[in-house]
């Protein structure tokens, strides 16, 4: 018996259980914080494969990537203005699986969005030219 199935048996000799739950792990399978370093860590020794492949040394290729992005405000400001839709994309679909919504994407949702945008755009043009039309 899980913890999350000793709860609820816990809640139902009480007499009561509320039937929704939010919980930080959906799928119920809790993974150690080292995980998270472990996979940064092999997919840069990954890459630096496929640098050292292509005879570049990585360690160089990594220092001037982060120099890149991170050496200057110019950099800094350019990559905030690329990171900043990936980043609302990411929490739109986080959200729409946290609570078990199928989601369009980014790829499908930006057309639609200016389709959308486009459609009341052209709606309150014909509104504006009729309230301007006297007779």
């Amino acid at each position: 018996m899980n913890a999350a199935e000793s709860r609820l048996a816990t809640e139902k000799k009480k007499g009561f259980v509320f039937p929704y739950r939010l919980e930080w792990d959906a799928s119920r399978k809790e993974s150690p914080w080292w995980m998270t370093i472990v996979s940064i860590v092999l997919a840069l020794v990954f890459c630096g494969i496929f640098i050292w492949a292509n005879g570049m040394n990585p360690l160089t290729v990594y220092g001037k990537m982060l120099n890149g992005a991170f050496g200057t405000q110019f950099g800094i400001t350019e990559t905030l203005v690329k990171a900043i839709p990936l980043l609302l994309c990411g929490l739109g679909v986080a959200v729409a699986y946290r609570i078990s919504i199928w989601n369009i994407g980014r790829k499908g949702s930006s057309p639609l969005g200016q389709w959308r945008q486009l459609r009341l755009r052209s709606i309150f043009r014909i509104c504006r030219l009729t309230l301007l039309y006297r007779p």
